[in-house]
């Protein structure tokens, strides 16, 4: 069997499916692309990573990269400790990733993979090995790192690989672990626990790990149907900024009004902003000083519902022309005005 990721090959099983050979996933990566999130649903080892259509093993390569001795592809793996215990984080030149020691990509697990040249590759799945691609549910244990930073945003983060071969709604996943920080290629998705974002197979995704179990747990109407309904009333505002010249340089951000809320980073409730690999990528998030004083940055912010001003932040890499807008302004009947203000100009993003 083989399954072409750049075309997006997936399998939906609803009964048992026992391989008896090899199971190929075969994705072709560019240096265009920068750093790319992956996740296997089997153990993937060194002798595993074949040339495209070859028996050829690829050659793995380490950090810091070696002009004089370039390899076939480079992996590296979140390191959630070290990130706890300096309490820094970076999205650009992050000093929070690691070599991969042994060789192996872990099932479900997630990586970043770049490569110097173009190149086609062949992870490959030998029959016997454990493997949960072809489960209609899965679990997967996450890590808890809490004791050496004071600050909750710097703790328990997990990268996590995407465990089967369809496509999967995270609204399916561990609600207790939410949000989820998908990138897309192009800027991250904050994904809430009531939210409908499906990501495709082989994919990654970070959470931070603060619900009462030590595992993440995908059910199987994840791979089918969806459940959209809303468990917590809240008024939701979701603020756009895009390019102009480039469609598809988006961003988001949203505001949550709801009871109980507090001006506190509160995980599960409120989502902290990651922003683009991409530098080119426009990006949009706001800013609240918490009780202990630091301001924090926001891709959801949910606030108490007595809030009436929002810091707001847009940054942009490059010259052009950008529009503001809301999203959702069908969903925001409650409101005669929402006036954004830049310097002494104010524009009603509801006209």
């Amino acid at each position: 069997m083989k399954l072409v990721n750049t075309t997006s090959g997936q399998l939906l099983n609803n009964g048992t499916i026992i391989p008896q050979g090899e199971v190929i996933v075969r994705r072709e990566i560019r240096p265009t692309f920068g750093w790319v999130f992956i996740g296997m649903p089997y153990d993937v080892t060194e002798s595993q990573i074949r040339i495209a259509g070859t028996q050829t093993q690829a050659t793995w390569g380490d950090l810091p990269y070696n002009a004089a001795d370039v390899k076939n592809f480079y992996i590296q793996a979140y390191d959630a400790d070290k990130r706890d215990k300096t309490g820094t984080a970076l999205l650009l030149d992050s000093p929070n990733w690691k070599n991969v020691v042994p060789r192996t990509m872990e099932m479900n697990q997630g990586y970043i993979i770049a490569v110097a040249s173009t190149i086609s590759l062949d992870f490959v799945y030998t029959a016997g090995q454990p493997t949960t691609m072809f489960n209609e549910e899965a679990d997967k244990a996450v890590f808890k790192y809490t004791t050496n930073n004071a600050s909750v945003t710097h703790h328990s983060w997990n990268l996590l690989g995407q465990p089967f071969i369809a496509s999967f709604d995270l609204q399916q996943a561990s609600s207790e672990h939410a949000p989820f920080y998908y990138y897309n290629g192009l800027t991250y998705n904050a994904v809430m626990a009531e939210d409908s974002h499906t990501i495709p197979p082989f994919s990654a995704y970070f959470a931070q790990a603060h619900g009462v179990t030590n595992k993440m747990s995908y059910k199987a109407n994840g791979r089918k149907l969806r459940n959209v309904a809303l468990p917590n009333a809240f008024q939701e505002i979701s603020i756009l900024v895009q390019d102009k010249a480039i469609a598809e340089y988006v961003d988001k951000t949203r505001i949550r009004m709801q009871e109980e809320r507090t001006i506190n980073y509160e995980l599960g409730h409120d989502a902290m902003k990651m922003t683009s690999l991409n530098t080119q990528v426009p990006q949009i998030y706001t800013r609240t000083k918490a009780t202990d004083n630091v301001t924090y940055s926001y891709a959801v912010n949910a606030l108490p519902t007595n809030t009436s001003l929002v810091d707001l932040v847009v940054t942009t890499g490059k010259a052009g022309s950008y529009t503001i807008s809301l999203e959702n302004i069908d969903g925001v009947s409650n409101y005669t005005s929402i006036i954004l203000v830049v310097g002494t100009q104010e524009y009603d993003l509801l006209e």
